[in-house]
């Protein structure tokens, strides 16, 4: 029996790790689009509004002019922990989605 208690609680986990990381390269993306049209706009207020991951999310943006036609280039990274099931036990897993993406207009 707790066999089966421990393959279900790490089948559930995968779980976990499978789901923050759909929601964080989704994430990434929609911040990337909304950069790309507006390199105006609040990155973190564009990913709380398409996914609300508290305070343990860490978004990186970097700009670079692109090697055609002198556009930019967004670099968005976007880093968050996922839950864990055992508690302070193992190690703490965090999943990364990078997006590049070319910028409108000048």
């Amino acid at each position: 029996m707790p066999l089966i208690a421990i393959a279900l609680l790490a089948a559930v986990q995968v779980g976990l790790v499978v789901l923050t990381k759909l929601s964080v390269t989704h994430t990434a993306r929609e911040v990337a689009r909304a950069l790309a049209i507006d390199p105006t706009v609040d990155p973190a207020r564009i990913a709380d509004a398409v996914h609300s991951a508290g305070d343990d999310r860490r978004i990186e943006v970097e700009w670079e002019p692109a090697p055609v036609g002198g556009a930019r280039m967004v670099f968005v990274r976007v880093e968050e922990r996922v839950p864990r099931l055992t508690g302070p036990v193992g190690p703490a897993l965090r999943v990364t989605a990078t997006v590049v993406m070319l910028g409108e207009g000048p």
